[in-house]
């Protein structure tokens, strides 16, 4: 995110400016300095919404403390998810946190019953189990690395990532390849929706799933 040129965007129609940090799909990342020094310079009535999906497979050291900057932003939201490190990307379930204000006003145009309770329950256990997140983290960790060993043995440009996937620049039309990698029984994710035609973002796996994409790519590119 160009934050300088999301300054100079905002006018008298401006409510809300939406920041994913680290950012999807190509899982850049801004420093909470960065993200504080934007904030101070926003007006207070235009809502803030920093999206931190993927907040979990940053490094602690780096992490932003967003809900501290809550303490000085009332016009700031943060929501977080719960389908990433958590592993509940098939209940749909995550949250936000802000001023009672902004949170009375969610509650009013929510859906009801917007979320079961089977998705609750899961939610209050998975939170506990700080042990499972760290263990997640850690393979994320370790296995972007080896994507990104990848990348370099073949010469191939990445985007280096804060995230659980790598965004891959193939300098040629991705649609194709995408396509014969659908073939060999691996999906991935073409985005060019996001003006990137020639990239595709592929999620980090298990080590066995890492080595199926790898062994994959090496055969549909001709790799040598």
């Amino acid at each position: 995110h160009d934050l300088d040129a999301f300054l100079a965007a905002i006018n008298e129609k401006t409510k809300l400016i939406y920041i994913a940090n680290p950012n999807n799909p190509t899982g850049n990342f801004l420093t909470e300095a960065e993200i504080d020094g934007f904030l101070a310079k926003v007006r207070s009535d235009i809502i803030v919404v920093l999206d931190e999906a993927y907040t979990e497979f940053t490094a602690a050291d780096e992490r932003v403390d967003s809900f501290t900057l809550l303490n000085k932003y009332p016009n700031l939201v943060v929501s977080r998810s719960l389908s990433k490190a958590y592993g509940l990307a098939g209940l749909r379930i995550g949250y936000a946190v802000s001023n009672p204000e902004i949170a009375n006003l969610f509650n009013r145009v929510r859906q009801p019953f917007n979320v079961n309770s089977l998705a609750l329950a899961s939610a209050i256990a998975v939170m506990n189990d700080d042990a499972f997140v760290q263990k997640v983290a850690e393979n994320n960790r370790q296995e972007l690395k080896r994507y990104e060993a990848f990348c370099q043995q073949y010469g191939l440009e990445y985007i280096p990532s804060k995230g659980n996937f790598i965004t891959i620049d193939f300098k040629q039309p991705a649609a194709p390849i995408y396509d014969a990698l659908l073939r060999e029984g691996v999906i991935v994710r073409p985005i060019a929706g996001y003006g990137m035609p020639n990239h595709l973002r592929i999620s980090v796996g298990l080590p066995e799933e890492n080595d199926r994409l790898f062994n994959a790519l090496v055969k549909v590119l001709n790799l040598k």
